[in-house]
């Protein structure tokens, strides 16, 4: 769902680390914006 779902960006509530949708979500470009503190904030 991740891979087509349409969107402009994503607000992340939460990231635990090693979350793979932020992966996938990175790799599709997508502006992400982080509620509260990012698990990892190394590209993958």
């Amino acid at each position: 769902m991740w891979r087509t779902l349409p969107a402009a960006g994503v607000v992340v509530p939460d990231g635990p680390p090693g979350d793979p949708v932020l992966r996938v979500l990175r790799a599709r470009g997508l502006p992400l914006v982080f509620d509260g503190r990012p698990g990892d904030l190394r590209a993958p």
